[in-house]
């Protein structure tokens, strides 16, 4: 019998070639429909490679939704992009053979094929890791200092910071607004490190409806024994590896022990950030609604840090 290891890396290996094969040209007579397969058995085989590496008991099934909920039970973080791969189930059954279903379109082979380099991607570095690797998750929280303010500058360089976080164009500027926060009485942030490699940024800051500031223009039904956060992931090879939902658990633990008084964590990102609204959700924000805020719509969610 193969060890965890090489079985796993044999069921990669299978995920890969149909991987490749779902990649392929299109040739004459060929239906999307058997692309598609292709692409969901890539991303259902590569996910029950790490099942496999991990010792994880799983069913045989082709339902990825299913598979992934496994791993999450756990205690895998999935990528936000990985959980996408849900969507390709219907190609394992339903789609694969004639019936009473509209033809898949290229549009619809191409967001397939998408998913499954994800998967296979991901599932590659998962394999690659080794057991030591694996426990390699500590978080720590530096409160913010002068000496941090070219490391968030060169953050908020990067599009994936830029696009949700709009920032004056010149530096000193930028400059200027941190370090009004770093002396502020009522706004607090905190560069956090990933075994002490700083990876991005969260900060927290009460509020007052009486003061237009921050959280001044939140509903009346928030408690006013609530804080509200702001977060992201600055270096870009930390994105999407499902990070960002594990540091904010870890800082909301840290929040009550500093802050015991608190009661609830808001946050109210733009509706169409699609991928930090799952994120928070991930962590068990509960979305309250929307609201109009001075830079436009935003989603009002709310985290109540006296659940278990």
């Amino acid at each position: 019998m193969l060890p965890k290891k090489s079985l796993a890396e044999s069921w990669l290996k299978r995920a890969k070639s149909n991987l490749a094969r779902a990649k392929q040209s299109k040739i004459e007579d060929a239906v999307w429909e058997d692309y598609c397969f292709d692409a969901q058995q890539a991303a259902e085989k590569a996910i029950k490679a790490i099942l496999i590496k991990r010792n994880i008991k799983f069913r045989f099934v082709h339902d990825i939704g299913e598979l992934l909920t496994t791993l999450s039970n756990a205690g895998v973080v999935i990528p936000i992009e990985v959980e996408d791969a849900v969507a390709l189930t219907v190609y394992a059954v339903e789609s694969r053979y004639p019936g009473p279903f509209e033809e898949i379109t290229e549009d619809e082979y191409l967001e397939a094929i998408k998913i499954a380099i994800e998967v296979v991607s991901w599932a590659q570095s998962e394999i690659d890791k080794t057991d030591t690797d694996k426990n390699l998750t500590t978080f720590t929280f530096k409160k913010l200092s002068n000496e941090d303010i070219q490391l968030l500058l060169s953050w908020f360089k990067e599009p994936h910071v830029s696009e949700w976080w709009p920032t004056p164009d010149e530096d000193e500027a930028i400059i200027e607004k941190f370090l009004v926060r770093i002396r502020s009485e009522d706004t607090f942030g905190f560069i956090v490190s990933l075994n002490d490699t700083p990876i991005g940024y969260i900060q927290y800051y009460h509020y007052d409806h009486a003061v237009e500031k921050a959280g001044s223009w939140w509903p009346s039904i928030i408690p006013k024994t609530s804080v509200g956060s702001d977060q992201f992931i600055g270096d870009p090879n930390y994105v999407g590896k499902g990070f960002g939902n594990k540091f904010i658990k870890e800082f909301i633990l840290y929040l009550k022990n500093i802050e015991p008084d608190v009661t609830t964590l808001i946050v109210d990102p733009d509706p169409t950030n699609k991928r930090a609204i799952r994120c928070y959700e991930k962590v068990g924000f509960k979305m309250l609604g929307e609201y109009h805020a001075p830079w436009g719509d935003a989603c009002l969610m709310c985290f109540d840090l006296h659940q278990e």
